[in-house]
């Protein structure tokens, strides 16, 4: 399945300028036949690498599997989301079962474009309402992935790393 171009708009347009990033990251996960995933950490690094153009996400790997010393991710504003984004999917590698349980919850939820399109408007109407970025994604997430089980939400959610990825991609 190739990438489906999302459209943003509105608040999205502005202000979730890593959405590609973590679309790119969610169609890997949502793309990677299980049997590579409990291969383990090795493969899901080289199955992520041979199946991205994304340069961040590749620079993230790269960092992960070849550290240059005295280099560290920024984690503020747009350097810091993008190297978020590519950190939260080469922790996975680490995680296989949090893959198979995102990629539970994409399927669940209709693949990735739908998910992230429904979080999207979901996103626009509270930041509408007045919520602060962070918040609004925290909740888009949540009210995007509301009809699947309770620990694939908690997966999606681990995964966008609210605490994370978000302060860093939305404030």
């Amino acid at each position: 399945m190739e990438k489906e171009k999302i459209k943003k708009k509105d608040f999205a347009t502005e202000e979730l300028q890593e959405l590609d990033n973590m679309t790119d990251a969610l169609v890997l996960i949502e793309e990677i036949p299980e049997s590579v995933v409990l291969e383990g950490t090795d493969s899901i690094l080289a199955w992520f690498e041979a199946n991205t153009t994304n340069e961040d996400i590749l620079e993230a790997i790269d960092a992960e599997t070849k550290p240059v010393s005295g280099e560290e991710f920024t984690t503020s504003g747009i350097i810091g989301c993008v190297s978020a984004v590519g950190v939260a999917l080469v922790t996975l590698a680490w995680a296989p079962s949090k893959i198979l349980k995102i990629k539970s919850a994409l399927k669940a939820l209709g693949g990735t474009t739908a998910f992230v399109t429904k979080a999207i408007n979901y996103y626009q109407n509270y930041r509408k309402l007045g919520y602060p970025r962070t918040i609004a994604w925290e909740r888009a997430v949540k009210g995007a992935s509301a009809n699947v089980a309770p620990d694939l939400k908690d997966a999606l959610l681990s995964f966008f790393g609210i605490t994370a990825i978000v302060s860093a991609c939305a404030e």
